[in-house]
């Protein structure tokens, strides 16, 4: 068997907003702050931080650029992230 690293969109949602809410509060940005920057809005971020809606590729870009982490970088974090989550066995 192997192991599933990812067991739900909703899971996977909540990874990203997890990284993107630590990564912005690192930075000492509030949300009005990043949303600029990153051109989106307060809200929408807000969702993202949630896990409520899943990024495009450009906007995990943009905010990555804003937490200065790079696009790799912010990859990386979800992937750890997503990671730490106890694995789920896929049955046969």
């Amino acid at each position: 068997m192997r192991d599933v690293l990812v067991h739900s969109e909703a899971q996977f949602n909540r990874a990203i907003g997890f990284v993107l809410r630590r990564a912005r509060k690192l930075t000492k940005m509030n949300q009005e702050e990043a949303a600029e920057m990153a051109g989106v809005n307060r809200s929408h971020l807000a969702r993202l931080e949630r896990g409520h809606h899943a990024p495009s590729c450009f906007t995990l870009a943009k905010l990555a650029e804003c937490y200065g982490v790079g696009f790799g970088g912010l990859g990386q974090m979800i992937e750890d992230k997503v990671k730490s989550y106890r694995p789920m066995r896929r049955r046969r």
